[in-house]
């Protein structure tokens, strides 16, 4: 007769205890999108520990850690007061006594096995209650804002024209020195008086008051613009064109950044670098359908004298390349007067290239998720060699045609098919792929034809029809297996750039 009661008060006291939790961290809460959430100060060995826009994985796991031995506490105490209340009352019940000495001996328990593991952790080696992780490269940084009158703070990678109730009065800034320059305005779309927030980028905020011009008491509008050599992606928003850059490392998904879809590209290389950029509309750098498209600055390559009247932005010295002897195509190249031994879609630095419009190396049809970045290496040193296999893991055999090694660069992609690639007998059964030396290797589904100067965009087909470069795969290392990706043995097209 006595179990139904204690069932009951166990439910009382659980639920009691439900109610104390959210009653003291509920209020302390503030949930709002992306990075505005706030999380409760709680104490550590070392000081409080404060999640905040910037926290990396490891201070979120040291907070969950701390945050779950504070709970486990709690938890552990109230069952501790409960025991002591059974056992107070339990005089003359002999069942009830024994069952609060268990409670009492579990709850002391369960705090010992708590507390002791930290404690032990810490005796042993002091450093497993560390957690630290390699710092990651970030593609491209912004700047990190508070409101300190909500307690929000935001990170921002472009421009933003209107901060909507969100005023800004502390910042930081989270990219290195020479990346990116920041205006704000004291009016919406860029108006009004401006002030060009001084680089900092210390442990704490600074006040945007110490910075802020005469008669600028807050910030309704804020410029971010990119400053030295690197990927520019660009995209209109409340008709105003937005930039997103420099990157220079690849991003899996751009929409971590706010800035899937862009609309154009500009591409601007400084001393020693030669950026070159490929726009998937897949995340994690593949594409379908009208998927992908490769972007580089124009190079002259060997196989004629660069002409006088074209630009020139660097050579490849004596690299053995393929698939640069078309002539000019469209807005993309120099219509007539281009050498033939120039290859690139963007003509100089300046030049923004429309990314939705199908040329030689792609074609993407108003999506574009991933982008994928490399170097390329203008060196004469730099070789490759691509060996294509019919079979899986490498095998051919002697005697059939069943391996194919490509010892040359194809800057634009062509048909493996092609005599002097691969030849006859080389459509869609590549199934494993051998990359020796620092190349990347694009294979893509359908069919790269030459471009007609009367119907220029014609330069894909699949069948006979207009098509884009389909599936389309990147690669720098050997794959044994290509039916483990999406380009499994369809591939048609092949592209072969040396990358540092």
């Amino acid at each position: 007769m006595l179990i139904n009661p204690i069932k009951k008060n166990k439910k009382i006291i659980f639920l009691f205890l439900i109610a104390i939790f959210f009653a003291i961290f509920t209020t302390n809460f503030v949930f709002a999108q992306g990075l505005e959430v706030h999380y409760p100060s709680i104490p550590s060995e070392k000081g409080e520990i404060t999640i905040t826009a910037t926290s990396t994985a490891p201070q979120y796991i040291k907070y969950i850690f701390n945050f779950s031995l504070i709970i486990g506490a709690i938890i552990a105490f109230g069952a501790l007061v409960y025991a002591g209340f059974i056992f107070l009352t339990s005089t003359g019940k002999p069942a009830l006594l024994n069952e609060a000495k268990d409670r009492i001996f579990s709850a002391v328990l369960g705090l010992a096995i708590l507390l002791g593991s930290f404690v032990i952790l810490n005796t042993v080696n002091p450093r497993l209650t560390v957690l630290k992780v390699r710092k990651v490269k970030l593609p491209y940084q912004g700047i990190l804002l508070k409101d300190t009158a909500s307690g929000k703070e935001k990170v921002f990678f472009t421009s933003v024209s209107d901060f909507g109730d969100f005023e800004p009065s502390e910042y930081k800034f989270l990219s290195p020195r020479d990346k990116i320059e920041v205006t704000l305005y004291s009016g919406l779309n860029f108006s009004g008086t401006s002030t060009n927030l001084i680089y900092y980028n210390g442990d704490t905020l600074k006040l945007l008051s110490d910075v802020y011009r005469a008669g600028m008491d807050r910030a309704y509008s804020m410029k971010i613009k990119g400053i030295g050599p690197g990927v520019y992606l660009y995209k209109e928003t409340d008709g105003n064109l937005i930039e997103f850059g420099p990157v220079t490392e690849p991003i899996p998904d751009l929409s971590f950044y706010d800035f899937s879809n862009p609309t154009k590209i500009r591409i601007k290389n400084g001393p020693g670098t030669n950026f070159l950029s490929i726009l998937y509309n897949k995340k994690n750098f593949w594409g379908k359908d009208k998927g992908a498209r490769v972007f580089f600055q124009r190079q002259r390559v060997p196989g004629g004298d660069c002409n006088p009247t074209s630009t020139c932005d660097g050579s490849f010295g004596s690299l053995v390349t393929s698939g640069c002897g078309y002539r000019g195509i469209g807005p993309y190249l120099n219509s007539g007067a281009a050498s033939t031994s120039t290859c690139g879609n963007i003509a100089t630095s300046t030049q923004m290239v429309d990314i939705n419009k199908q040329d030689r190396y792609g074609e993407l049809g108003g999506t574009s998720l991933s982008l994928g970045i490399a170097q390329l290496d203008t060196s004469s040193e730099a070789t490759c060699t691509v060996t294509l296999y019919k079979k899986v893991n490498y095998e051919a055999s002697t005697t059939a045609n069943e391996k194919c090694e490509i010892h040359k660069f194809i800057f634009e992609p062509e048909a493996i098919d092609k005599e002097d690639i691969c030849g006859d007998d080389w459509n869609d059964n590549v199934l494993s792929m051998e990359i020796k030396g620092r190349c990347l290797v694009l294979l893509f589904e359908n069919r790269r034809d030459n471009c007609k100067l009367i119907r220029p965009y014609y330069c894909w087909s699949s069948y006979g029809s207009r098509a884009g470069p389909g599936i389309t795969n990147a690669f720098v290392s050997d794959v044994p297996d290509l039916r483990a990706y999406p380009i499994k043995k369809e591939a048609t097209s092949i592209a072969i750039y040396p990358y540092k």
